[in-house]
């Protein structure tokens, strides 16, 4: 069995989190169709979008057999879960957030 490769890591600040696009705004539909109130919506969606994130940078990283320095991926997610809540596309968030966080966390 094949496990699918990700970007590299150079790739990270061009490349959209892979298919999480359409997996997010399905998940963020069932939510609202489920009649839950909007807070708990809102949890959850950030939780979700948040988790999403992390996996995804903790395995690029992985993938180039690095470590992300302290702080980095909880930076990022957390800016990429308020940009999509600030009515920015996916793609827009992880671009600006990744580039926000490369500034602040240099790569050696």
């Amino acid at each position: 069995m094949s496990v699918p490769q990700r970007p590299p890591l150079s790739a990270l600040a061009a490349a959209g989190l892979p298919g999480a696009a359409l997996s997010l705004r399905l998940l963020a539909l069932s939510l609202l169709a489920l009649g839950l109130p909007r807070p708990a919506q809102a949890g959850m969606i950030e939780q979700l979008i948040y988790n999403k994130c992390a996996a995804a940078m903790q395995a690029d990283y992985e993938q180039a057999g690095k470590v992300p320095p302290a702080g980095m991926v909880d930076f990022t997610c957390t800016c990429v879960v308020q940009k999509i809540f600030s009515q920015q596309s996916i793609h827009q968030a992880k671009t600006a957030c990744t580039q926000l966080a490369l500034k602040k966390y240099p790569q050696p």
